[in-house]
């Protein structure tokens, strides 16, 4: 809460009237060191996976701006949030920093007023805003302008989900750093809780009811909140404070619904558990003391605040609350230290969170306090001061702070996980990783290599348990996606409803998964003029991949390239071609950005014919794959007959492409070429510029060729003969 800012407040009557109220629990410093150990101790440092879920790294290194504050780390971020709940300078807004716990259970009281009536919201209510959206409360100020709050729970889990859904990664991480900013105003007021008059509706007015035609009457203000800021001064030079949230730690606590850190649910009797209703059934404040009488037989007798029940003056066993006088050093309200005997109420404080009472100094003797407080025919007026507030430090401050930590707990209380369903599907899983149950809306976005965020899937309805499971489809992502985000809103354990808009928050990010696509087999294909032209399922493993084409006599053109919007070439014939040719290429679908490729046959010329083969990537092509298996066929040029005599030549045409020249003679017989070729018709051959020595004699130029048709010998045209000769392969 504040410092002594004084804020000054006016109230139109029939005289004016000035009231200067101090409405701070603790100074700003103090806030900021209670909400940076709360982080520390939170899931935020101690469960560091956390941040990676959302996308991020390390919590000790990783910053944030929020749209208020620069960039800084999380704890720090959060201790400024809790920090600037009392700096931002609206009047309106201390006034909804109390909740009177003993009225109206669970949701409290808000501050009361002798003048003003109620002037602000319970301290839950405006933090939260679990039940509805709230502004400030019209009081006569002289400045009435109502506050929007725009710090609560509520807020934080907006914030929340657009850090998981904004699509701009900048934008994504300033609303990351407002939600650390907005716990630490929310962590704030759980703080707040542990200072006795903000939970006993004592308004604690600093500087003074002036009236201009009449006197001044000067009151005391909150001397807890000067002492605590005397005592843990800005920056905490000596990390007193520091210190002694480490020694006295408080266990975390955790809670079924975010207003349970303040109050319980209304049942029957005092409930010692939340914030406020701890400190106020256990503790008294300035204005709501303990009234102490002496009966004629000198038996002492406390008793509970003329308008508060708790404490009653009874501990919880039944014993009654006892004094006792104590020679300590007491700071007074002007620094100056004095030992004074006075008497003290020692009285039990329970713990119902964690079952311990204690015993503690509740309330001192005091011939300081002003008469105002004095509200009926009392022996002796008791108050509060630097002994009981020195007493009481060890047990409110960790408390607070460890209450701080746990409502962050709560907030980001849920666990998701993504995964694809199967590595071959566009189904995709969404795990309830944490021990509550979901029940709402689960959004599934995908993210570039730029960081850009768009909705692949969403909204699905539904209610998940702990460990249970859902499957949603996906549309396969495009080329570039490079992470997954599963993100929830709605109600996880007991509280949270969409349309309420009060709603829990969760998200995973996830690094995606290229779907798994099968190689749709090898592909092959004949044809003539109509040519071809087919897209093809390579998958999504890549490697090298074989191809052939054969385009026999007549020539024909292919071309594969990848199905993406560059068309880029893989393979290429280089123009139209005859015969065979066969292909490697390295496939990588992902810097392709495509798992296809497109195989396109030219083909225009009448007669012509071809035939192809593509296998999947890593695999070779056999025989077993081609429709027109490759074997070896041997031509057999030139016979010679008896007597003779040198030698005849001719260039040999085979399927449209030139052998060169093949010769026969008396000195070399005949001679052969082996090819390996496709089995089938459509073959071609033809022979050019037949010529023999002048001298040649006794030379025949028959040509013949056996296939794998064993001990069969097939005859084609003469070398000598022009034109183009069809035969087959066997």
């Amino acid at each position: 809460m504040k410092k002594l800012l004084g804020i000054r407040v006016c109230f139109q009557f029939a005289l004016l009237t000035c009231v200067t109220l101090q409405a701070s629990a603790y100074n700003e410093a103090v806030h900021e060191v209670l909400s940076n150990n709360a982080a520390r101790r939170s899931v935020l440092y101690t469960t560091p996976s956390l941040l990676a879920d959302w996308g991020y790294g390390d919590p000790l290194t990783t910053t944030f701006q929020s749209y208020d504050l620069p960039f800084q780390t999380i704890e720090s971020m959060i201790g400024k949030g809790a920090y600037r709940e009392d700096s931002l300078n609206q009047i309106k807004r201390v006034f909804n920093h109390f909740t009177n716990a003993q009225v109206n259970p669970p949701y409290g009281l808000g501050l009361q007023g002798p003048l003003v009536g109620t002037a602000g919201h319970p301290s839950p209510l405006w933090a939260l805003e679990d039940l509805q959206p709230v502004s400030s409360i019209s009081v006569p100020l002289a400045s009435p302008t109502v506050i929007t709050q725009e710090y609560s729970l509520r807020d934080a889990s907006e914030h929340f989900f657009r850090a998981l859904t904004n699509s701009e990664p900048g934008i994504r991480g300033t609303e990351f750093g407002t939600v650390f900013q907005i716990l630490g105003h929310v962590a704030h007021h759980v703080q707040d809780m542990g200072q006795p008059q903000h939970v006993r509706n004592e308004s604690h007015i600093s500087q003074g009811l002036i009236y201009p035609q009449g006197p001044t009457y000067d009151f005391e203000g909150s001397w807890y909140e000067r002492y605590t800021s005397f005592k843990y001064p800005e920056g905490d030079p000596q990390e007193r404070l520091k210190n002694l949230l480490i020694t006295t730690q408080y266990v975390i606590p955790s809670f079924p619904t975010a207003r349970e850190f303040w109050s319980q649910p209304a049942v029957p009797g005092p409930r010692f558990r939340g914030m406020a209703d701890f400190t106020s059934q256990n503790y008294v404040g300035q204005a709501t003391n303990f009234r102490v009488t002496t009966g004629s037989n000198g038996s002492v007798t406390v008793r509970a605040a003329t308008n508060l029940p708790l404490p009653s003056g009874t501990n919880r066993n039944g014993t009654p609350m006892r004094l006792e006088r104590i020679n300590l050093p007491i700071t007074m309200h002007d620094g100056t230290v004095r030992s004074t005997s006075m008497r003290y109420v020692k009285g039990d404080v329970y713990d119902e969170y964690t079952g311990q009472t204690q015993e503690r100094i509740l309330a001192s003797e005091s011939i300081f306090l002003p008469a105002f407080v004095q509200t009926g025919p009392l022996d002796a007026t008791f108050a509060t001061n630097s002994v009981v507030f020195d007493d009481n430090y060890p047990v409110l401050l960790p408390r607070g702070a460890a209450f701080s930590a746990g409502l962050i707990n709560h907030f980001f209380r849920g666990r998701l996980y993504l995964n694809r369903t199967t590595p071959t599907g566009t189904n995709w899983t969404i795990t309830n990783t944490g021990s509550q149950a979901m029940n709402g809306e689960f959004y599934i976005y995908r993210e570039n290599s730029s960081g850009v965020r768009a909705l692949a899937a969403g909204p699905v309805v539904t209610a998940l348990n702990a460990n249970a499971t859902t499957q949603v489809a996906v549309p396969e992502p495009p080329s570039g996606t490079q992470r997954m985000v599963v993100v929830f809103r709605g109600q996880i354990g007991a509280e949270g409803s969409v349309s309420n808009g009060f709603y829990a928050v969760a998200g995973k990010v996830v690094t995606f998964s290229a779907q798994t696509i099968s190689c749709q087999g090898t592909t092959r294909g004949t044809g003539s003029t109509e040519g071809a032209d087919l897209t093809w399922n390579l998958g999504s493993n890549g490697g090298n991949v074989q191809a052939e084409f054969e385009a026999y006599g007549i020539p024909d053109e292919i071309i594969i390239s990848a199905a993406n919007a560059a068309g880029t070439v893989l393979a290429r014939s280089n123009g139209f071609m005859s015969g065979y040719r066969l292909f490697n290429f390295n496939f990588n679908p992902q810097a392709l950005g495509s798992t296809s490729v497109r195989l396109k046959v030219n083909a225009p010329t009448a007669g012509t014919a071809w035939n192809y083969l593509m296998k999947c990537p890593g695999e070779t092509i056999t025989n077993n794959d081609r429709e027109f298996p490759r074997v070896s066929v041997t031509f057999t040029f030139g016979q010679l007959l008896s007597g003779a005599a040198f030698g005849c030549r001719a260039e040999w045409i085979l399927n449209g492409q030139s052998q060169g020249t093949v010769q026969f003679s008396s000195t070399t017989g005949p001679a052969t070429r082996t090819m390996t070729m496709s089995k089938g018709q459509a073959h071609q051959h033809e022979f050019r510029n037949y010529n023999c020595d002048v001298q040649a004699s006794n030379l025949i130029p028959n040509v013949s060729y056996t296939d794998s048709v064993p001990g069969h010998k097939h005859a084609t045209q003469r070398m000598s003969t022009t034109g183009v000769f069809d035969f087959d392969v066997h």
